[in-house]
């Protein structure tokens, strides 16, 4: 993958591991 694409996506991936680490009401707050 093109590097930009690549930092892009682990970045949304970073924020979605960290929502699915944290309760359900955080999560859906912090949205």
């Amino acid at each position: 993958m093109p590097v930009a694409a690549t930092n892009s996506e682990t970045a949304m991936q970073q924020v979605l591991d960290n929502l699915g680490s944290l309760p359900s009401a955080t999560g859906a707050a912090e949205l």
